[in-house]
């Protein structure tokens, strides 16, 4: 499921669920003349959002620049759904990276944020349609199930509440036979991506943080003992700099940007079901076909709309129906009772950075300039996770308090032509394999 994968990343011009449905954001102002603060984060999605909120938290005064408005990347345009687990990572593959004690400590904060994600959303009064049903991961192939049921248990053993479903228990979540077996990720949950972001730029505003939008970072550069960062409009002068901007091409720090791929996604949503989607999720517990490489699944919002990210085509404008209709035929294929036509009213693309790692990376390029980066997979509990750890290193000074550690900032091997390939004909290619 690709869009668990997104935060950070600048999206299509096409309309989004999310902004016809999300709560406002709060009322912000371009940066205007110099101004002077602790930690400058540039970058108003999920990342730069949890960092400016616990340094607020942690009265360590911060001022972040977006460069559109909050959320407009990938952070508030993907599907919404949280996971404790890493998409693109087996447990070995993080064992054999990070070593055990650093990839146990790793997973064991992942889980708990994960947990933390409705106590964030209830105690700051977002409003962002919360469900915490959990998220389904299907298995179809009995390969399949072993894999997604050693992964786990690796994370019920670092404090997930997980629940194998066994076959016969399958048709109470899903309402068909094509599935032998699950794992429920109950710490997991949906939201509203967007008004997640809105939400969480409030309340690091009412914390003390200074947020300014419409304020695209063009340059940054040491000055005396700390960092400048200059917009067209005025300047902030920092101690230190986080760089949260994810899969835009507009970074400030241009290494940054060739550092990783960017890949494009797309997401689709439909008319609202007359039975809020009971007739094919009879438990709503969303769900994603790990047979079908993640890109295959869905969820319904309150309204009832089903909501899902799927592997892009060709197209840059496509009508809603045209971009859902492999993937719905596909769909239909399992779930026969399916509409034919469930007047699909939104479709809309977007891009993931993926690192060479394919997990998230931080880097310290020059002393107080941080750069954050590259989910790869499930990035709204990672986001909120690492801009979180960030703000405490950044704070303290320990960079030791960073599970995953800082890593040197050298360019992804081709990142340019590789990501042009993978947007223009490997994702198509495999959007016909995957969904036919």
């Amino acid at each position: 499921m690709l869009t668990k994968k997104q935060t950070g990343g600048d999206t299509s011009n096409l309309p989004t669920l999310w902004q016809q449905t999300a709560s406002p954001s709060p009322k912000t102002t371009p940066l205007g003349g110099d101004s002077s603060t602790d930690i400058a984060i540039i970058g108003g999605g999920l990342s730069g959002l949890s960092a400016a909120l616990h340094l607020s938290e942690a009265a360590i005064p911060s001022l972040l620049l977006e460069a559109g408005r909050i959320g407009d990347g990938a952070s508030g345009a993907n599907t919404g759904w949280w996971v404790p687990g890493l998409a693109l990572l087996d447990a070995a593959t993080l064992d054999a990276r990070l070593g055990p004690e650093r990839a146990d400590a790793l997973r064991v904060e992942l889980a708990a944020s994960a947990r933390s994600i409705p106590e964030l959303v209830r105690r700051h009064r977002v409003m962002c349609d919360l469900s915490t049903r959990g998220v389904l991961y299907a298995a179809s192939t009995p390969k399949t199930l072993a894999k997604i049921s050693r992964e786990a248990e690796r994370w019920a053993a670092a404090g997930s509440a997980i629940d194998v479903v066994g076959q016969a228990a399958m048709p109470g979540h899903l309402a068909t036979d094509h599935y032998i077996g699950g794992v429920l990720y109950a710490d997991g949950g949906t939201l509203n991506p967007l008004a997640f972001c809105n939400g969480l730029a409030a309340a690091a505003i009412a914390q003390g943080a200074l947020i300014h939008t419409c304020s695209p970072a063009i340059g940054i550069a040491r000055e005396r003992d700390g960092w400048r960062v200059d917009t067209a409009r005025g300047s902030v002068r920092a101690r230190a700099v986080l760089l949260a901007t994810g899969a835009s091409p507009q970074s400030p720090w241009p290494a940054a940007r060739n550092a990783r791929y960017r890949l494009k996604i797309a997401m689709v949503a439909s008319a609202p079901f007359a039975d809020h989607g009971r007739s094919i999720l009879p438990s709503g517990v969303p769900f994603t076909d790990m047979d079908s490489f993640d890109t295959l699944g869905g969820a319904f919002d309150p309204a009832g709309r089903l909501v899902m990210s799927i592997l892009p085509g060709t197209s840059t404008r496509p009508r809603p129906a045209d971009l859902a209709a492999p993937y719905w035929r596909k769909f239909r294929q399992i779930f026969p009772q399916a509409p034919a036509d469930p007047g699909w009213e939104f479709g809309w693309f977007g891009h993931e950075a993926v690192p060479p790692g394919r997990m998230a990376s931080i880097h310290e390029p020059e002393p107080g300039l941080f750069v954050l980066q590259g989910y790869a997979g499930n990035g709204i509990n990672q986001a909120i996770h690492f801009g979180r750890a960030i703000a405490r290193s950044m704070a303290s000074g320990d960079r030791d308090a960073i599970e995953i550690g800082l890593t040197p900032l050298r360019p992804a091997r081709g990142a340019t032509i590789a990501s042009a390939l993978a947007n223009r004909l490997l994702l198509p290619l495999a959007r016909t394999l995957v969904y036919r």
